[in-house]
């Protein structure tokens, strides 16, 4: 589906003053979007009555973001093997927002009971 021609400055200048001091915003607007675009405007609908975007978009409640985003995507069935895999990286990363996201989508990945249940978490990880 073609996205409505917008000026890329003028979308800038839009969203300047709200990502002043929150780098975080593009990331989970694109992240929304993205959702969005693949036909899971549901989870999108659910993500936002959790408060999730806003919870992602703040530094000190984006772990409680990325346990609701990880939560929904375990619940739509929208996890994989290759997001797995890409995100396994961040635990050990030297940058700090790396390792906490990290670090909170594998806690929350590990608390579902499906996978506990069918014994999948050790050939996930």
């Amino acid at each position: 589906m073609p996205l409505p021609r917008i000026s890329s400055w003028s979308l800038f200048q839009k969203d300047q003053q709200h990502t002043e001091g929150n780098p975080c915003r593009f990331s989970v607007q694109a992240l929304e979007s993205v959702l969005s675009k693949a036909r899971n405007e549901r989870l999108v609908r659910v993500l936002g009555t959790q408060k999730t975007w806003i919870l992602l978009e703040n530094p000190q409640t984006h772990h409680e973001g990325v346990c609701l985003l990880v939560s929904g995507l375990l619940r739509f069935g929208l996890i994989t093997l290759e997001i797995i895999q890409s995100l396994l990286p961040w635990v050990n990363s030297p940058m700090e927002n790396f390792r906490i996201t990290g670090t909170a989508f594998l806690a929350q990945l590990m608390t579902d009971p499906m996978l506990r249940e069918k014994k999948l978490l050790k050939s996930v990880l």
